[in-house]
């Protein structure tokens, strides 16, 4: 996935573990983060994470399971067809 692509879960405590899927975003601002599933988090309740299936990096902690609409979006944003053009463009409208 791109490195621009941004996964965040909630912190331990805060919700059910249930609730607990890691979200991707490009861009937060001020203490509010909007996810591809457009759902938005205060910022002092989530802890960054590494991208679902990968090692945490520095910084990172390891990822719940994924919030599916936004692994999809973030795929689909990442992969390219010669068939059709690549969703990245279309996805930047509505997720700056």
């Amino acid at each position: 996935m791109s490195d621009t692509i941004q996964w965040f879960q909630y912190k331990p405590g805060l919700v059910g573990e249930t609730q607990r899927v890691t979200h991707c975003t490009r861009i937060t601002v001020g203490d509010r983060i909007r996810s591809w599933c457009r759902r938005e988090f205060d910022v002092s309740a989530v802890e960054e994470a590494a991208e679902p299936g990968a090692e945490p990096g520095p910084g990172q902690v390891a990822p719940c399971g994924p919030c599916v609409p936004c692994l999809l979006l973030a795929t689909a944003a990442t992969e390219q067809s010669p068939a059709q053009p690549p969703a990245r463009a279309a996805l930047a409208v509505g997720h700056p």
